[in-house]
């Protein structure tokens, strides 16, 4: 067992990297307007969800690494953010 096998290790990193690929989508596709403006347009068009989602695709990849790894503590707490990243997502999308 891994010295940094624990569900932190896991569930920390993979909240932070969906906000992270989030910015990353804003800088490639939206620099040339403020990231409020791009917010508020995104959230008037509806679109907070999918960007969210597309976001969390990252989590997929780290919850493989950690698998590969051995590290399944690390695993469940990948699945753990990215079960919360996808509840925020449908409650973005129902209302």
């Amino acid at each position: 067992m891994y010295k940094r096998d624990n569900i932190l290790y896991g569930f920390i990193p993979c909240l932070i990297f969906p906000f992270l690929m989030a910015l990353l989508i804003y800088h490639q596709a939206f620099g040339f307007v403020s990231f409020e403006d791009f917010f508020r347009r995104s959230q008037g068009a509806g679109l907070l969800g999918p960007i969210l989602a597309i976001s969390c695709l990252g989590n997929l990849l780290m919850f493989f690494f950690f698998l590969r790894t051995d590290r399944y503590y690390a695993a469940r707490g990948a699945i753990m953010a990215t079960v919360l990243y996808a509840l925020i997502t449908l409650f973005l999308k129902m209302f």
